[in-house]
Parts: C-alpha cells; sequence; structure tokens
C-alpha cells in the first residue's frame, strides 16, 4: 500500500502556491494590496531567516512537509501580518514553506535571506471581513 501511494503521489496536485486559500480570501486578494513580487506593491525588505525570526511575536511552530520545503522556491516574498500601529511583526501569512527552507540553509551556513512584504492587520482584518460580509449576502 505504501508503494502504491508514493507512486500516486506524483499525480496528485495540492494546494500550493497561487492556489493558496485562507476560508475565503485567496492569495490573489493579499496581491491586490501588497503586490505578488519584490518589483512591484510594497517595498519588499530584506531578512536573514534567524532575524525575521526574532522580530515574529507568533514564531512558526507548524510542521511541515519536507517535500514542500524542499521544492520552495526563496526568490517569492514572504507575506507578514504587521501591526501598523506598534510595527510588531505577528506572523507569517504566506510563506512559511520558503521561510523554512531559508532557515534551513541559514542554519547550514548557506548565504540565506528571506524578501518580506507587509500586510497590515487592519487590511488583513478587512479581507475577512470583507469575504464574510459577502457571504453573508
Amino acid at each position: 500500500m505504501k508503494l502504491l501511494m508514493e507512486s500516486w503521489r506524483k499525480y496528485l496536485k495540492e494546494a500550493s502556491g497561487l492556489e493558496t486559500t485562507w476560508d475565503d480570501v485567496h492569495i490573489d486578494d493579499v496581491f491586490e494590496i501588497v503586490g505578488s513580487t519584490c518589483e512591484d506593491g510594497r517595498e519588499c525588505i530584506t531578512f536573514k531567516p534567524s532575524e525575521l525570526e526574532s522580530k515574529l511575536a507568533n514564531k512558526p511552530s507548524v510542521t511541515l512537509d519536507p517535500e514542500r520545503v524542499k521544492g520552495a522556491e526563496l526568490e517569492h516574498p514572504l507575506i507578514v501580518v504587521v501591526d501598523r500601529e506598534t510595527e510588531e511583526y505577528q506572523y507569517i501569512m504566506d510563506g512559511n514553506h520558503r521561510y523554512a527552507k531559508a532557515k534551513q540553509d541559514e542554519e547550514n551556513e548557506l548565504d540565506a535571506e528571506v524578501q518580506v512584504k507587509e500586510l497590515y492587520t487592519d487590511e488583513y482584518e478587512n479581507l475577512f471581513r470583507k469575504e464574510a460580509d459577502e457571504g453573508d449576502e
């Protein structure tokens, strides 16, 4: 059975990258606010993974699929939710696999950095409020 599942895994399509959603909010909704690359939208901020982790109020603690971490592409920016008033970094909304890969690279003494786009907490709340309001109609 294990061999059968391993053979079929390559044919299964898992939600990743541009298919990411949270409830009724799609990654494209977030991109409309911050931009999808460092060349468009908000400016990207560069961090060493350990530096970013030290700024996060809520540290990444999710167990991630090692294959997705291995295949993560570090050229895409992470989306981090930031409190607009305090400027405190809350958590990584999108890019946990990219962050984990960069952190592994840093631990292996490779030159690892991540690009971050900031999404403010009020914008985050408006995204989910908007989607909830549209669902009530």
